[in-house]
């Protein structure tokens, strides 16, 4: 029986990479999406035609009500769940003194609670069948201060602190929890910063030059697989020396 992977925010960039490199490895895919629906069927049909099954799934991960609906859908369809790659978030680039209500909420309930929503229910499937990976996407911005990156990097900071829990929590029901913290990577997000911005980040990369979303998906995959049963709890960075440059 193939194993049955949800990808949040999967529609583009890091997820969608994350979402066709599970389903190339022969899982079915569940393919969570927020708004664009016409992007996330497009990574259904891509998956299809490797052969194995895949639906999309609105629901907006920051609502807990939604998250509860798309586990359902995912059960419904497939019967259980293996895997779970946590990659939806958002990134506010603001000084932390101008940082709006709004801003710090939004931020939070997607990054957060967000992926704290997602974990739980997954890990009430996961704990009857005695097995499961959960896979949280982080940043180098919990590890590296970069200006603007105050919330971003407080909001992945707790998730990197919330994977360890979960870990800890989890392993006695042969649930490995681990978190993937990229640096920066060729997605809509890096390149909605100004040309300028992208050349300064470009000089701190030992690399030098931006990583790719499949990168990050190869980790993930690893870390979604068999070969990963004894890694749990552990943050790995993806970031092409960012972090230690």
């Amino acid at each position: 029986m193939r194993q049955v992977a949800v990808v949040t925010g999967g529609s583009r960039g890091i997820g969608r990479a994350c979402a066709l490199g599970l389903a190339r490895a022969g899982m079915d895919v569940v393919v969570n999406y927020h708004e664009n629906q016409e992007r996330a069927l497009e990574v259904v049909d891509t998956i299809h035609s490797y052969g194995v099954r895949a639906i999309a799934v609105q629901a907006d991960v920051s609502r807990s009500g939604q998250v509860k609906r798309l586990f359902e859908e995912t059960a419904q369809a497939f019967g259980t769940i293996d895997v779970l790659i946590n990659n939806a978030g958002i990134s506010d680039s603001t000084l932390g003194m101008m940082i709006s209500d709004q801003q710090m909420e939004r931020s939070i309930d997607t990054n957060l609670k967000g992926c704290m929503y997602c974990c739980k229910q997954a890990a009430l499937l996961m704990v009857r069948n005695k097995r499961g990976k959960i896979i949280n996407l982080s940043s180098v911005s919990a590890f590296k201060g970069l200006t603007g990156q105050s919330l971003y990097s407080a909001t992945k900071g707790a998730v990197n602190a919330y994977t360890k829990v979960l870990a800890k929590e989890l392993a006695r029901f042969n649930i490995q929890v681990n978190a993937v913290a990229p640096g920066f990577i060729e997605t809509d997000m890096v390149s909605a910063l100004p040309a300028a911005k992208q050349e300064e980040y470009l000089k701190l990369i030992p690399a030098r030059a931006f990583g790719k979303p499949e990168d990050v998906a190869n980790l993930v995959c690893f870390l979604s697989s068999g070969k990963a049963d004894y890694i749990t709890g552990q943050v790995m960075l993806v970031d092409g020396g960012l972090e230690i440059g």
